[in-house]
């Protein structure tokens, strides 16, 4: 009764709410797929969204449940006696546990789809009243996994342990009396007290008393906020809840402080800067700023920081928009994709189309004007004139809309081409003849092809003119046109081809395209191939390209910033024509196809920018590629439209917008928003057909126990899947049948394999599957299955086995000599481990074995040598023997464990599996020797450095792999031991990188690279620059600024440090000097200490020289020490320290709280200023606890009498709580960053301003 009196309610609210419609601007286009009925789908009318952890779609209708996986729907509806029977088709909600059971909720009942494939239908009656009601609203897992169900009469818990329910009723607290309540909405609290939103308003449950407490607040307002219909609930990251309603709008709820804020939309207000719709559905975040929000006027997407509203609407006559304005559900799957479920079918957006716009005829709106587009071409002015099927059309520049038949004289018929001249005259080949528009005056002339013109035309159809710089026009078309050289005042003044004698003429060719090249030359682009003219002496070359026998189209030509000439050919892929300064040179030619990574040989255009970069155009693709490099990439995602085909050498480019003509419209594409899609999808075999059963449920895992089939079963087919839904028909497929395939079976798009009349063996199939950009993805799917043999079978193994057993009698002796022999040959005699020869040998024998994969984990005890030079050889071969015995213990019988020799150590593993399982491994090997062994009367720990390199990602061969996983081991002993690092090209270009760096750093101070920049830090009382940090920055001629954390660790390890720090501390001084003499700066200049500089026994003596040398006060000098120099060495860091602070010089602790922190440093040493680390400073506004230690750490400072200087300061309410806590000065970009001298001295005289007037008014 309740739930009937409440869906009335819905119905009546739906039909009030006020209709309101944001238009897209022309420049922008949300492009949709929608999938319906005649997909697969139960039902066009969605009720709820959700992805499994696998990667799966499902569908919740108003007639059943649906799983997708891109290509087929696995339905379950009310059917009693099918085997996806549930217990009602009316979908509320589908929910995931972490069992990886699914939960299908109904209008009536709830539905259990177990991993074993089975449905568990709990009601009323099976959970003995448990539920509370049949009819179940919303799914919520808490952090114990139990699950919690929000019914038609208040919540149920669901413990997973036990599988029990449990009714909580909705309670008032002062009158304890219960209620019937819906619960729409599950979410928790700072103390992770769940909340609920019922009819009644927000509740709390009462674990203890297993109830519903209803919230009752203080604030009238907010109270009868919450009073209204509650129907969807979403927690953001931060805490806070975004609550819709059913007639009310969205209200956003801070469940700490009990805060409110309501929007809605206003009927009377014409602004789209407000909800769509009062009746919100369903609320999701995008990302961390952004919430989709889903109601019955569409969808609206809410910018959280400047809170402004877009919206998303169906548009009639576009399939690409939303399917429909009531959308009752969204989801964010794990591509970023978003679906939208809707009244009429789930619509899906794929960011790759993002900066895509499709022009196409519109029966209401002005669009193009046909749907078949032949050429682009750009005015002064900027504007793109098509020619289409029907006319010509303009998209006018800056409001990108479209103008239908600017030209509105009736002579132009069928136009095929739309050329602009430097003059802005659009030159027009069309059907009846040639047109000459002045696009500035709006002046049309027509040159008429019909018989008997007075020009002397062919009556036949022209298809292209190309204007030259001397008011002249070059025409071709079709059969007996030719060419023609035409001026428009003078008539025709030189014909090509007009008789059969020729190769254009006989072959009955015409041009799809024309180009007057740098040199003058005219090229035409025709059906067989390319032809060149040259016009001073009219000599005409034809330009055959492949084999003579071969008759190649070539539909489009572009030349390049460089003269090369780019031509588009149908059979050999993109051509590189490279010509000589004379007419007579040889011509150089490269062909660029399938093998260099165009999807197809057969091209449709090219076009460039003019900056080595191309844009080419197949059946239905298209591709760039980098003129440099020669690198091609694929941007399949990007245009998916159905049935859509290219148009021969209809492509242009403006600025970074490309433009492609269709036999659907034209597109056109931002360039600068491309992105690759590199989604790496889970891939699942969606069935096993052997002999007519199915081994593969709805929910079942890849990883099945091997089957065992009796031998007539040799039939089996299998379907399976990439779960990539940005374009699911582009996805690639390829599988292999181990035992049976030598090698993969590429696909394509088709995702089914059979295979017959199989052998008795073993059997793992195994397929890939990849992305809609063909990106393979890392997941594969296995089915691993055997094929009994048949009983006649046994009996001749049997015989062979007692020929076999009187055989090796016989050669079992001979063996176990031989054995000897090759065991002192291949094996280590301290560990009895395999040598390295052994090691060499078996690496190579692993990696010729097809189809294998293997790691190999090289291991370097770290501190070995001071082992053996302490404590002597013998505890040190002890320390070996321990070692081999662990890692024999803890790696595979299959895996092969080698000393190499001293203190290393190597393992092959084979078949490590996922990237995952081989981390533990490594991981468990390196825990394994990092505890520590007894030898003997002594207790020594030890680490190992591990470095790990793949067959066959990391190297094809056993050089190159002992080679990578040596160098990723030297990487693990130089980031600080005790840690394995797998090999990447990372770590080979960083190794190259330190050489180079090491080589440059030799000449980077002689060569005068080096600048010092300052950065001011400022007094928080006085606003005024108290001082400067000098910061060392390196300009190389050629790679420009290089960052310090790039060559400061390289001069550390190498001691060139001393010098640079030297000609730092010197330079600073001279320009400290400088502003103290000038009256500008009365503070300090500090400089940073490096801790290789404070370890040279004379390093005061070296400060105190360049003081006298430079002038500068030693009270004036601040040198900025880390926390980790003084755990180095504490000893020789408080000598040098006092030895520093007797000559007056200040020391500044640097970076306060990184790392050790120990307030032991601010008593032991001669410290006068402390620098907070940023990390405090970005932490304390938001963390009460980060605060209250910085308040207490600058309170500790001023006891101690030392300045606090407060770094990394970035934003206006740091500042001004730091000067709150009375903190003394203060350092970041919100004054600066670290500048020049120059502009430094422009801060000191005043020129520059540290801070905008309206942040110093707050400020002060």
């Amino acid at each position: 009764m309740f739930g009937a009196l409440k869906q009335f309610v819905l119905l009546i609210t739906c039909a009030c709410v006020t209709v309101f419609f944001t238009p897209q601007s022309y420049g922008e286009q949300f492009r949709l797929e929608t999938l319906t009925i005649s997909d697969g789908l139960p039902s066009s009318s969605i009720t709820t969204l959700y992805q499994q952890k696998n990667g799966f779609i499902w569908f919740g209708t108003d007639a059943g449940a649906s799983r997708y996986d891109g290509v087929n729907f696995t339905n379950f509806q009310f059917s009693l006696n099918d085997k996806h029977h549930i217990s009602n088709n009316y979908v509320t909600k589908i929910h995931e546990d972490t069992n990886g059971d699914i939960w299908i909720a109904t209008e009536d009942g709830l539905n259990q789809l177990t991993t074993d494939n089975q449905i568990i239908i709990h009601d009323m009656k099976s959970s003995s009243n448990g539920l509370g009601s049949s009819w179940i609203i919303d799914i919520f897992e808490d952090d114990n996994n139990d699950l919690w169900f929000g019914t038609g009469s208040g919540v149920s818990h669901y413990n997973i342990d036990t599988q029990t329910f449990t009714p909580y009723f909705l309670y008032e607290v002062e009158t304890d009396k219960a209620y019937d309540t819906s619960i729409a909405g599950f979410f928790y609290d700072s103390n992770h007290n769940i909340w609920v939103t019922s009819d009644f308003g927000l509740a709390k449950v009462n674990r203890l008393k297993q109830k519903l407490e209803l919230v009752n607040f203080n604030d009238k307002r907010t109270q009868e906020i919450f009073d209204g219909s509650l129907s969807t609930v979403y927690q953001a990251e931060d805490g806070l809840v975004w609550i819709g309603t059913y007639q009310s709008g969205l209200i956003k709820f801070n469940p700490e402080t009990l805060a409110t804020e309501v929007f809605q939309h206003q009927g009377d207000n014409p602004s789209s800067q407000q909800l769509a719709s009062n009746q919100i559905f369903y609320i999701t975040a995008e990302d961390n700023n952004t919430l989709l929000i889903a109601h019955d006027h569409g969808a609206t997407r809410l910018q959280l920081d400047t809170m402004t509203f877009s919206h998303i609407k169906h548009q009639d006559y576009n399939d690409n928009s939303l399917a429909d304005d009531y959308v009752a559900s969204i989801l964010i799957d794990y591509s970023n994709g978003i679906w939208f479920g809707t009244g009429n079918g789930v619509s899906r957006y794929s960011s790759f189309k993002q900066g895509s716009r499709l022009y196409r005829p519109h029966p209401f709106k002005p669009e193009l004007s046909g749907n078949f587009v032949y050429w682009f071409d750009t005015d002064k002015q900027n504007n793109i004139w098509i020619a289409t099927d029907k006319g010509i059309d303009k998209i006018n520049a800056g409001t990108e809309t479209i103008t239908i038949a600017p030209i509105t004289d009736a002579v132009i018929n069928e136009p095929y081409s739309t050329i602009v001249d430097e003059q802005n005259n659009l030159w027009i080949a069309g059907a009846n003849g040639l047109s000459q528009y002045n696009i500035d005056n709006d002046t049309l002339r027509h040159f008429s092809n019909s018989p008997d013109n007075p020009h002397g035309f062919p009556s036949n159809e022209f298809y292209l003119a190309i204007p030259d710089n001397k008011g002249n026009v070059w025409i071709s078309g079709y059969l007996d046109v030719g060419l023609i050289l035409f001026n428009p005042d003078k008539g025709i003044l030189k014909r090509y081809f007009e008789h059969y004698d020729n190769a254009y003429r006989s072959g009955g060719n015409f041009a799809f395209d024309k180009k007057i090249i740098h040199n003058g030359e005219l090229w035409m682009a025709t059906t067989n191939a390319i032809f060149r003219i040259n016009p001073e002496t009219d000599e005409v070359k034809h330009l055959p390209l492949g084999s003579e026998v071969e008759n190649i189209r070539t539909v489009k030509i572009y030349q390049d910033e460089d003269n090369i000439i780019w031509v588009a050919t149908q059979g050999l892929g993109l051509a590189k024509i490279e010509i000589g300064e004379k007419w007579s040179d040889e011509l150089n030619i490269q062909y660029f196809t399938k093998e260099h990574g165009f999807t197809s040989n057969t091209l449709k255009g090219v076009v460039g920018d003019g900056k080595g970069n191309l844009w080419i155009t197949s059946q239905a693709k298209f591709a760039h590629m980098d003129t440099k490099t020669n690198k091609i990439t694929q941007y399949p995602s990007a245009i998916t439209q159905k049935d859509s085909s290219f148009s021969d050498g209809a492509i242009a480019i403006r600025n970074h917008e490309l433009l492609i003509g269709t036999n659907h419209g034209a597109f056109k594409i931002d360039t600068q928003q491309l992105t690759r899609n590199d989604f790496q999808p889970q891939v699942h075999i969606t069935s096993a057909l052997v002999a007519n059963q199915e081994y593969i449920g709805p929910n079942s895992n890849n990883q099945l126990a091997k089957l065992s089939l009796d031998y007539q079963k040799n039939m089996v087919q299998f379907t399976f899947a990439s779960l990539d839904f940005s374009a699911p028909t582009k996805n690639q497929y390829r599988y292999m049948l181990h035992g049976f395939d030598k090698e993969w079976t590429y696909v394509g798009n088709t995702n089914t394999a059979t295979y017959t009349n199989l052998s008795a063996g073993e059997y793992n199939f195994i397929v890939q599957g990849s992305n809609s950009d063909g990106l393979w993805s890392p997941h594969q799917a296995i089915f691993a299955f055997k094929i009994n043999q048949a009983w006649w079978h046994y009996a001749i193994i049997s015989l062979l086995i007692i020929c076999a057993l009187l055989l090796f009698l016989y050669l079992l002796t001979r063996h176990q000599k031989i054995t000897e022999l090759r065991k002192r040959a291949n094996f280590d005699a301290l560990t009895g481990l395999s040598n390295r020869f052994q090691f060499n040998s078996k690496l190579e024998a692993s990696i010729s074995i097809k189809n294998t994969h293997a790691a190999i984990v090289f291991i370097d005890l770290d501190y070995f040598k001071e082992v053996n030079d302490t404590m002597g050889h013998d505890i040190g071969d002890e320390l070996i023997i321990q070692v081999s015995q662990r890692l024999k213990a803890n790696i595979k019988r299959d895996d092969l464990l080698a000393r190499l020799g001293g203190d290393e150590f190597a393992i092959i593993i084979r078949n490590p599996g996922e990237l995952a399982q081989l981390v533990t491994i490594v991981e468990r090997i390196r825990a394994t020797i990092n505890c520590g062994y007894q030898v003997q009367q002594h207790w020594i720990s030890t680490s190992a450095s591990i470095g790990v390199a793949c067959y066959p990602e990391d190297g094809q061969d056993a050089k190159t792999l002992l080679k990578h996983a040596d160098t990723a081991m030297y990487a693990a002993k130089h980031a600080g031991r005790n840690s394995a690092y797998f090999f990447n090209e990372a770590l080979s270009i960083a190794l190259q990188e330190k050489i180079t760096i090491k080589q440059q750093l030799q000449l980077a101070l002689e060569n005068g690279e080096f600048e010092l920049f300052y950065q001011p830090k400022v007094c928080l009382v006085s606003g005024e620059i108290s001082s400067f940090e000098a910061l060392l920055r390196w300009f190389h001629p050629k790679e420009g600024m290089i960052p310090p954390n790039r060559f400061i660790p390289e001069a550390e390890s190498n001691g060139q440090i001393i010098e640079i720090g030297y000609w730092v501390l010197r330079q600073a001084c001279i320009t400290g000097n400088q502003w103290h003499q000038q009256g500008l700066l009365s503070g300090n200049i500090s400089v940073n200490i490096s801790p290789v500089q404070l370890s040279q026994p004379d390093i005061c003596q070296q400060i105190e020289a360049i003081l006298v040398e430079t002038g500068f006060p030693a009270e004036k000098l601040e040198l900025e020490i880390t926390e980790s120099l003084l755990i180095e060495n504490v000893e020789v860091a408080e000598k040098v320290l006092n030895q520093l602070h007797q000559l007056h010089i200040r020391i500044s602790l640097d970076d306060f709280g990184k790392g050790y922190s120990s307030l032991n440093y601010l008593t032991h040493f001669p410290l006068d200023t402390l620098k907070i680390d940023k990390g405090f400073i970005d932490n304390f506004i938001d963390n009460k606890a980060a605060g209250n230690v910085l308040k207490n750490i600058i309170n500790l400072g001023k006891d101690l009498n030392m300045q606090i200087v407060a770094e990394g300061i970035e934003t206006e309410l740091q500042l001004l709580k730091l000067i709150q806590y009375q903190c003394h000065v203060g350092q970041g970009n919100i004054f600066s960053p670290a500048v020049n001298a120059q502009s430094a001295y422009q801060m000191l005289t005043g020129e520059t301003q540290l801070l905008p007037l309206s942040m110093q008014q707050k400020v002060s």
